[in-house]
């Protein structure tokens, strides 16, 4: 055997043991496997439905993120904060899971009508039987967040990794059909949609229940939820905010720009967003290993940095490279449409994996007042700078997407520097007094 395949194996073998480099490998092979059926589902609908169809189609999906967002109630960071080291763990994750489906449940159709007149007309809002089907697919989005989150708390990443790739399958098996049946496009992408996203849930639900221990379910499942309200309500804040970029900016073009710069827009965004699977798979594995403590916080953040950009870089040059001929898979407006735009969110990625990173670790080390600042500021600044630059083109918001990430990342050093999160451990003498120098910040 030839010394480079001795360290080949031992590379292979020091990422299989540690279980960052595991985690994240699997995640990142998940996502992938994400991204391929993902950018194959909508480059199919860009070829059987118009521009208008899919560009309002997809913002429908970016208001079901923001609905699921609501209906998780911060739950998923609860389970990776809380799951792996919970007594009862077994009634922690089903009151999760409960919570989400029927108080979540109810929180989004409620916010659906508050704000479905509100929203683009091309979303189609106004008719009863459209909102339910909304507010389904936002349940099933918000549930499949909560077993997601226990699945990665639990070290389960290859179930995860199962069950998103059967609901991928069937989702674009699902197109093609009601496609063939002659279904219109919005009915047809919503119904192909839900179907996989259902099935991926139920096959996730059933995995942690095989894997979660701590006795029975339903009984006395409530009060282990109370336990960590302060934590799980916290964390929702946070997670609303933090979603609000990756939501709001889709509908915001849609009302600014038009349905058919949406489709533009969105195969753009859809692409770019493949590049930020690497940091956020990355950084939730780092919320759950970092939430163990059987490992230093700053050795497990460097493992985490090393693997993102690792893989980031060279992924961020060849999609600003490529753009164009990527972009033709969907048609040549595509390519003429969103060049541009893609390449400067494909730049903004770079930063944006930072922001990943400092979120996990905020949170991990309990320090959500600053958790939720940095969100709230993230998307300040990037609903800011987007509704500035929108009105000038696609390419000129995309520049105030990826200004906006970079002065986020900043304000987020600023903040892992001022909070002491890196102090917590490993200083038994002079922990106590930060901690209590700096109450809010706990």
């Amino acid at each position: 055997m030839t010394a480079r395949a001795l360290r080949l194996g031992g590379a292979a073998r020091r990422i299989a043991d540690d279980a960052v480099y595991r985690g994240s490998t699997t995640l990142l092979l998940n996502t992938t496997l994400l991204a391929l059926f993902g950018f194959a589902f909508w480059a199919v609908s860009a070829r059987l439905y118009p521009p208008s169809d899919v560009g309002a189609f997809n913002g429908v999906v970016a208001g079901v993120g923001l609905l699921a967002a609501v209906g998780a109630l911060g739950l998923p960071n609860t389970l990776m904060r809380h799951l792996a080291v919970a007594e009862e763990a077994r009634r922690l994750a089903t009151a999760a899971v409960v919570a989400a489906t029927t108080a979540g449940g109810g929180l989004c159709l409620l916010v659906l009508l508050v704000l479905g007149p509100h929203l683009p007309s091309s979303l189609d809002l106004a008719r009863t039987d459209h909102r339910l089907l909304v507010a389904a697919l936002a349940v099933i989005a918000a549930v499949s967040a909560v077993i997601d989150a226990g699945l990665i708390a639990v070290r389960a990443t290859q179930e995860l990794l199962v069950k998103n790739l059967a609901g991928s399958v069937l989702k674009l098996v699902a197109l093609g059909a009601l496609a063939a049946a002659g279904l219109s496009g919005m009915l047809a992408l919503a119904l192909a949609y839900g179907a996989g996203a259902g099935l991926a849930a139920a096959i996730g639900g059933v995995a942690l229940a095989r894997r979660v221990r701590g006795g029975a379910y339903l009984r006395g499942s409530l009060g282990v939820l109370r336990r960590h309200l302060s934590f799980s309500g916290t964390s929702y804040a946070g997670a609303i905010t933090g979603i609000l970029p990756a939501t709001v900016v889709p509908l915001m073009v849609l009302g600014v720009r038009g349905p058919e710069q949406t489709a533009y827009f969105a195969a753009a965004f859809m692409l770019a967003t493949f590049l930020n699977f690497v940091p956020s798979t990355t950084a939730q594995v780092l919320m759950a290993e970092a939430s163990r403590g059987e490992q230093p916080l700053r050795d497990v953040t460097m493992k985490a940095l090393r693997h993102v950009y690792a893989l980031l870089l060279p992924a961020v040059v060849v999609l600003a490279i490529a753009a164009p001929l990527v972009l033709r898979l969907f048609g040549d407006d595509y390519a003429r449409g969103a060049t541009g735009c893609l390449q400067l969110l494909a730049l903004g990625a770079l930063a944006t994996g930072c922001t990943y990173l400092i979120d996990s670790i905020l949170a991990a080390r309990d320090r959500m007042g600053a958790y939720i600042l940095i969100n709230a500021l993230n998307a300040a600044l990037v609903l800011a700078l987007v509704g500035v630059m929108l009105p000038r083109g696609l390419t000129a918001a995309a520049g105030g997407w990826a200004l906006a990430q970079t002065v986020s990342v900043l304000l987020g050093v600023v903040l892992l520097r001022t909070t002491g999160v890196w102090r917590r451990a490993g200083q038994p003498g002079r922990a106590p007094r930060l901690r209590a120098a700096r109450p809010k910040a706990e």
